[in-house]
């Protein structure tokens, strides 16, 4: 047990949110707002979302869409535990791969 008189309290406890340098990490959570849309498109409504994309879904791809949904579910989590934790080492790693994506969308239209 603890000391009563020793300061320890819950409401002494440190926050588990380290302050980002710069404010609001707003690009980390735009970035993985925008990969959990995209993910639900995919999981929820792979033939519309494919389709949006002018791309046509084999029946027998649907499962492997669904499951590429929930995946991208899963990778925009990092982006949101590190926009919430300040993960700074991670935030800085993501610019390039951020920066490359928007590069090779540019190509593809």
């Amino acid at each position: 047990m603890t000391d009563p008189d020793s300061g320890l309290s819950l409401a002494n406890a440190p926050t588990p949110v380290t302050p980002t340098p710069f404010g609001i990490p707003w690009s980390i959570w735009f970035w993985g707002g925008l990969l959990s849309l995209t993910g639900a498109a995919f999981a929820l409504a792979p033939f519309q979302t494919a389709s949006l994309l002018r791309t046509d879904l084999h029946p027998l791809a649907e499962p492997w869409a669904r499951m590429f949904g929930l995946m991208l579910i899963a990778y925009s989590l990092a982006y949101h535990v590190a926009g919430w934790t300040g993960a700074r080492t991670y935030m800085r790693a993501s610019v390039v791969l951020r920066l490359c994506f928007i590069r090779v969308g540019r190509k593809g239209l």
